[in-house]
């Protein structure tokens, strides 16, 4: 173990919870350890419940895709609502997708577009890809296009959901 990992790992055991959540990550990643989920979601459980709105993104992400641990759509959403409502924008863009696909919550075009937006308003969406969200959004609703299927949109909303995670 290096020593950057030795002085997270200090911290981390003395209840530091950006140092519990960056210890998650190297677990993760297996970056300067060996790659390790069921420690990655050991640390980022133990920071998340702290506040930390990175950790509970991360918590989201291995709920939704069963990382290691039982997929549960509902507690990903309840991840990604709690690191959302901080403006996690990663956490704001992957509720956005829950509530376009009906992933853990009741299907809701408005709040998927409340979601994608405020992830949009932080540069994780480019307004280009949040326009074409819209007017897709307005075809299907005036039934000029049919609602994609959930195949073709659960495939890009994980593509989207797992930027940055893997």
């Amino acid at each position: 173990m290096s020593k950057e990992i030795d002085e997270y790992k200090k911290k981390a055991e003395q209840g530091d919870a950006e140092a519990q959540c960056s210890l998650g990550d190297c677990y993760r990643l297996g970056q300067g350890v060996e790659q390790d989920y069921s420690e990655a979601f050991k640390w980022y459980q133990l920071s998340a419940e702290q506040g930390d709105s990175d950790a509970q993104f991360c918590l989201g992400v291995m709920y939704q895709n069963g990382i290691e641990i039982d997929r549960s759509l509902e507690l990903a959403v309840d991840w990604y609502r709690k690191s959302a409502e901080q403006g996690n924008a990663d956490a704001q863009c992957c509720l956005g997708a829950c509530y376009c696909l009906g992933d853990g919550v009741e299907q809701d075009d408005f709040m998927a577009f409340r979601w994608y937006q405020l992830s949009a308003e932080r540069e994780i969406l480019s307004l280009n890809v949040l326009w074409g969200i819209v007017i897709v959004w307005v075809m299907v609703w005036n039934r000029i296009i049919p609602r994609p299927s959930n195949g073709i949109s659960y495939q890009l909303n994980k593509e989207i959901r797992m930027l940055n995670f893997v």
